[in-house]
């Protein structure tokens, strides 16, 4: 595959993970789901929501805007490599902490192993 689609692919896998995240307070009924916690529980994972669509946002733009370099050299060949295990991190975790038999959880699985697929490609192509 063209290391700038490969990449393009990257940059939009980022955007949606930001784009779904967008969305949390919703899908995860944090207005009612949050309101059980105390205050610097709710806190914390409002913000740290928050820093993830930032993350998720940065590495979609690096991919879209630099990827011209970012598999060049070895600063760009190790963001890559640490988004994949980012990702691949998070695979492993789903399997930890949300041992849920269901539809969308298997999706969310199909799509972190995707990430960390895409990226690690990236990385090494």
């Amino acid at each position: 595959m063209d290391d700038q689609i490969l990449l393009f692919l990257c940059g939009l896998q980022s955007f949606a993970l930001a784009v779904f995240h967008l969305f949390f307070w919703k899908i995860l009924r944090w207005k009612t789901e949050l309101a059980k916690l105390g205050v610097v529980n709710r806190g914390v994972m409002q913000i740290m929501n928050v820093q993830l669509i930032a993350l998720f946002i940065a590495v979609g733009v690096a991919c879209f805007y630099f990827g011209g370099t970012l598999n060049d050299g070895a600063v760009g060949r190790f963001f890559l490599g640490a988004i994949a295990a980012f990702w691949g991190l998070r695979l492993v975790q789903q399997f930890i902490f949300l041992k849920q038999n269901h539809w969308a959880m298997h999706v969310l699985s199909g799509v972190f192993a995707l990430g960390a697929v895409l990226f690690g490609w990236a990385c090494f192509a």
